[in-house]
C-alpha cells in the first residue's frame, strides 16, 4: 500500500490548540507580569477563571498551546 503526501496530516494539527508545549516562554512571561506588580489571582481572573478565588494553576514544566497563547495575548494588552 503506498502512502499518498496529500492526504498526510502534521502532527502540528493533530493536537489543535490543546497540544502541549514547554512552558518556559510562558512562565517569563508570567514572572514579568508578577514583577510590574499583578498580582497571580488578577492574573488568573484576567486569563479567564471564574472562581470564587481565581488562582493561577499552570504547570511549569508544560502548559496548552492554548493557555500559552491567552498568557501572551494578555502580555501584549497589560504591558503596551
Amino acid at each position: 500500500m503506498s502512502r499518498r503526501p496529500d492526504l498526510a496530516v502534521s502532527l502540528d494539527v493533530i493536537g489543535g490548540d490543546c497540544s502541549l508545549v514547554p512552558a518556559d516562554s510562558t512562565m517569563r512571561i508570567i514572572e514579568k507580569l508578577l514583577a510590574e506588580g499583578f498580582t497571580k489571582q488578577e492574573l488568573a481572573r484576567r486569563l479567564g477563571s471564574t472562581a470564587k478565588v481565581p488562582a493561577l494553576q499552570l504547570r511549569r514544566d508544560r502548559v496548552t498551546a492554548r493557555n500559552r497563547h491567552k498568557v501572551e495575548q494578555l502580555a501584549r494588552e497589560l504591558l503596551a
